[in-house]
């Protein structure tokens, strides 16, 4: 739209200047001055908008970079680290409300509960324990199908925690450690942006 307006404002400054009667030549051009004028004003109050919005925007990225944070134990210590650093073989640790960064498996746990409706759709909340409990309540659970006539598999499938956390994932209830075992784009989180992320490529039609 600017872009046609400023082609008006030149063609009316051209066309009034070469029509017009010598003694009103001088200030023939006025029309599309004004025109011209109305553009620039249109383009700074836009341009001032648009500066304001993108400060904003960076305050926000930059307030929420660092609030990406999780505490890892390496080399026997604990130290907090932003998500970004994070690496396969880190041990992470977990509490109520923290948003799971990469992909891991839960080595130590109490009470875990995390919403994977973000990820996965489903909108219950799911156990998660360390692999060796989550085979012990396996094996509880499978002595007592024996025992049982009438096996409910989609409750059984329910019943059972699961060791795996996946990124994107939050944790709701209880807290624990777990070893990051994808990050970036090979995590969950990651394999969707980058599908996000990918062009689509034009048709012959």
């Amino acid at each position: 739209m600017l872009k046609i307006l400023l082609v008006c404002a030149f063609v009316s400054i051209i066309v009034d200047t070469a029509t017009a009667d010598p003694e009103d030549r001088g200030h023939a051009w006025f029309e599309g001055a004004a025109i011209l004028l109305a553009v620039a004003v249109v383009s700074l109050v836009g341009a001032g908008s648009d500066y304001k919005k993108e400060i904003q925007f960076v305050k926000n990225a930059q307030i929420s970079e660092k609030d990406n944070t999780i505490y890892v134990k390496r080399r026997g210590a604990e130290e907090e680290t932003n998500f970004n650093f994070l690496q396969v073989g880190d041990i992470c640790k977990i509490k109520a409300g923290d948003q799971i960064p990469v992909d891991g498996v839960i080595i130590k746990s109490s009470g875990v509960l995390t919403d994977e409706s973000a990820m996965t759709g489903e909108s219950d909340e799911l156990h998660k324990d360390s692999l060796e409990r989550c085979l012990q309540k396996k094996e509880e659970k499978d002595a007592d199908m024996k025992n049982e006539k009438h096996v409910d598999t989609a409750g059984l499938i329910h019943a059972l925690p699961s060791p795996i956390l996946l990124s994107g994932s939050q944790l709701k209830t209880g807290e624990g450690w777990y070893i990051c075992v994808a990050v970036g784009k090979n995590s969950c989180v990651g394999k969707i942006m980058d599908k996000l992320g990918q062009k689509t490529e034009a048709t012959p039609l």
